[in-house]
């Protein structure tokens, strides 16, 4: 649980989710919806949207996480509808409560719990839905591969090698290509890879930053960097790795970072010979 908390948390303060939540706050500080606006002056009614939005993020992220360990298939319409309905459970509760604290001195009448819990269901099933049109549309216009998004973290220009390498490029080659996609301020060494639909997440010791490429693809360019598949979806480097852990039933390797990654059946042999288990 304490890593699904950790990575929710990293998703959410992460680079694009922090634009988009952000976006979508100022956007509702403006319109002031359940009558934020005749209610709050502007920099209160901004809080309490930042506050919903972020907290939205942060839970949707936890949910999707959780929801994942039961239906490991994501992209299943079975998997949607569990998240949306999860998400409705959890995230209801919250925004009623934090609007009733936050109203409370406050005339006039408060948006309903079931008010909010129809306005939390329909969001989730919009969102969800978007996801999925946005996935079909890629996988029309560009094959499994894809060409690009607007949520993509780094552009397939940026990803590829310079034809005249500068010295920069070359020692980032040298320790892998796939660190030649991130930003040049995220210089710390890559722990651990992560598939997310279409995404790869790429975590080192402080920073966590998607990718939108295959996961086979992403294992591949970590040439000269040694590493293991733990799972179907999880790569680690070796060097990241502190300990085993068991865990309801389930076995994972906890990362220098405080990660724990999920380890199959499938992968453990090759694991147990390379001493990490």
């Amino acid at each position: 649980m304490i890593s699904l908390v950790t990575q929710a948390a990293k998703h959410t303060f992460s680079y694009p989710t922090v634009a988009v939540w952000v976006l979508v706050a100022v956007g509702a500080s403006v319109m002031g919806p359940f009558g934020t606006y005749s209610n709050y002056d502007w920099v209160p009614r901004t809080c309490y949207w930042f506050t919903i939005c972020g907290c939205s993020v942060f839970l949707s992220q936890l949910v999707r996480g959780t929801v994942s360990r039961y239906i490991h298939d994501n992209t299943s319409w079975r998997f949607d509808v569990a998240a949306i309905m999860v998400m409705t459970l959890v995230l209801t509760p919250f925004v009623f409560g934090l609007s009733s604290i936050m109203m409370a001195n406050i005339q006039g009448t408060h948006p309903d719990f079931w008010r909010i819990g129809r306005f939390v269901l329909l969001t989730s099933a919009l969102i969800t839905t978007i996801r999925r049109i946005h996935r079909f549309h890629q996988l029309t216009e560009a094959g499994q591969e894809g060409s690009g998004s607007i949520f993509m973290a780094a552009s397939e220009e940026a990803a590829a090698p310079p034809e005249e390498g500068a010295d920069n490029a070359e020692e980032a080659a040298q320790e892998c290509r796939l660190r030649l996609r991130l930003p040049p301020e995220i210089s710390d060494p890559i722990l651990h890879l992560s598939a997310r639909d279409h995404f790869v997440d790429v975590e080192t010791g402080s920073a966590l930053y998607s990718l939108r490429m295959r996961f086979a693809d992403a294992v591949a360019e970590m040439d000269g960097v040694e590493g293991y598949i733990t799972h179907r979806s999880h790569w680690i480097a070796a060097d990241a790795v502190r300990e085993p852990k068991r865990g309801g039933g389930k076995l994972y390797l906890v990362l220098s970072n405080g990660t724990e990654v999920p380890v199959s059946r499938t992968f453990r042999p090759e694991l147990e010979a390379a001493g990490l288990l």
